[in-house]
């Protein structure tokens, strides 16, 4: 019996590595924050996602319409990707869901500062700014 669950975990390691070559270490990115013990994604999620970039003008319109459904089908990728890793949510259940919210410090104290001429730019020009924490 132990040969079998050592080659059933041998067997989704392996699957994790074929099919998700290519992870994110949230750790690494100081513009994402994170509430989980479990710091890795999907590259290619990762990548759709822009934390940390400003939305003037036109671009966030093209970002919520050509983006939101290759964003919706990466992410079920990542949870496959975490399925295959056995990740578990704190209580421990199946992580079956990724949550994106408004962290207004990073915002604020970081963004702001560091942009404050572009986006006074864009406000002054008509534009809302948007921002993908």
């Amino acid at each position: 019996m132990f040969h079998l669950v050592e080659n059933f975990v041998q067997v989704r390691e392996q699957l994790a590595q074929d099919y998700f070559p290519h992870i994110a270490d949230l750790r690494t990115c100081v513009h994402v924050t994170y509430w989980s013990d479990f710091h890795h994604i999907t590259q290619p999620l990762f990548d759709l996602l822009p934390f940390g970039q400003l939305f003037g003008g036109s671009r966030f319109y093209m970002f919520s319409d050509y983006q939101l459904d290759p964003i919706a089908e990466e992410a079920r990728r990542n949870l496959l990707f975490w399925s295959l890793g056995n990740i578990t949510t704190f209580n421990g259940q199946r992580a079956q869901e990724l949550t994106l919210f408004y962290d207004k410090t990073f915002f604020w104290h970081y963004v702001v500062p560091a942009r404050e001429e572009e986006i006074k730019q864009h406000i002054l020009e008509g534009h809302r700014v948007r921002f993908l924490s």
